[in-house]
């Protein structure tokens, strides 16, 4: 059975349930065999980035001569995913990508608290870090553009059931053996 390794990268643009949508990117390696002229399927590691946000509560309370404002929040997200791939050849230069697999994603959340005099100088400032790890479900699919030989322009759609993560990628893709 022939196969190929593969490189991939590209930009990414996620919608998360809690944040608005972030800009991030991912890169994974993974090999593919040829079941037939047609169909193939292999395993991938994927690392992303996917994007941060800030996140303010306006809500102060004030007393007298003092201004309290809390909860602005950092998040940063990342994710590690390993993923089943199969694709199917539509034509010459274009084939159809699913991905069946999980993923872990880590959110670190940075918080700052201030607490202000009524002259706007700093009295207190506190900062706190927690992190949170989570495991779901990830399926995702695609279409690859074969560009030259060993190199497809790639467009993906990947949903994960945690947090209703759902992302797009556009990206390149590079074959080793192709």
């Amino acid at each position: 059975m022939r196969h190929d390794v593969f490189l991939r990268g590209g930009f990414t643009y996620s919608f998360i349930d809690t944040l608005d949508y972030l800009v991030g990117g991912r890169g994974s390696f993974g090999v593919i065999g040829f079941l037939t002229p047609k169909w193939s399927m292999g395993g991938e590691f994927g690392a992303s980035y996917l994007g941060s946000e800030i996140v303010t509560d306006p809500t102060s309370l004030n007393v007298a001569p003092y201004t309290f404002y809390d909860n602005t929040n950092t998040y940063i997200i990342s994710a590690y995913d390993i993923a089943g791939v199969f694709l199917y050849q539509l034509s010459n230069r274009v084939e159809a990508r699913s991905r069946l697999g999980f993923e872990i994603e880590a959110i670190e959340n940075k918080a700052v608290s201030y607490t202000l005099a009524a002259d706007n100088i700093t009295i207190l400032k506190e900062t706190a870090t927690a992190s949170t790890t989570n495991v779901g479900l990830l399926l995702g699919f695609g279409f690859n553009f074969n560009l030259i030989r060993s190199l497809f322009l790639t467009v993906d759609y990947t949903y994960v059931n945690i947090d209703n993560i759902n992302t797009f990628q556009i990206g390149l893709e590079y074959r080793l053996n192709a």
